[in-house]
């Protein structure tokens, strides 16, 4: 059988000799690459690295070395504001009795007598009208004992103890415990009254 052979195309030579020109290109540039010596020294800016080239060229961290001495302490800075005075009080009257039911009257306001009238009871006498009062017991003056304290307005005695215990004149009440509520103690107190 006889087979025929044709020339090549014009076409086809043309797309041959492209086709070897790109494969000859590729392996010159490959042979000819760039490498880091041929890199001057700070010439490639670093959003131009990748991440993992930049930790590279930082290198491991070392060991944390121990810290220095402290350093000497600095100048006091300037003094503050004074700050504005605190609002009057409500009390329009206060007392502080003593142990022995006398009137600390150096300490008391409006106040004019006190007594102790029983183990753990004082009366006495508010000079201004008064609707709430409110008593607490004198830590520092006894001692350092606690104990509890509670007083009553004559407007609010409705067992009329104050009648009953107090010399007359007397408008209020005030009744000392120890710490543990079982028993009255002769503790001074401090009244205040609004």
């Amino acid at each position: 059988m006889h087979r025929l052979r044709r020339r090549p195309s014009a076409a086809i030579v043309i797309s041959m000799l492209a086709l070897f020109v790109v494969l000859g290109g590729t392996s010159f540039a490959a042979a000819t690459l760039i490498n880091g010596s041929q890199i001057k020294p700070h010439t490639i800016a670093k959003n131009r690295l990748t991440n993992k080239a930049i930790k590279q060229l930082k290198g491991n961290r070392g060991a944390r070395g121990p810290a220095g001495p402290a350093g000497p302490a600095g100048p006091a800075g300037p003094a503050g504001p004074a700050g504005a005075p605190g609002a009057a009080g409500s009390a329009v009257a206060y007392v502080h009795i003593n142990t022995d039911g006398t009137l600390d009257a150096a300490h008391s306001k409006n106040v004019s007598a006190s007594s102790h009238v029983g183990t753990g009871v004082y009366c006495g006498t508010v000079t201004v009208s008064v609707v709430n009062a409110t008593s607490t017991v004198d830590t520092g003056g006894n001692g350092g004992f606690f104990g509890f304290s509670s007083v009553v307005l004559a407007g609010q005695d409705p067992s009329n103890f104050i009648g009953i215990l107090c010399p007359a004149g007397s408008n209020f009440i005030v009744g000392v415990s120890d710490a543990g509520g079982a028993s009255n103690a002769d503790y001074p107190t401090w009244t205040a009254f609004n």
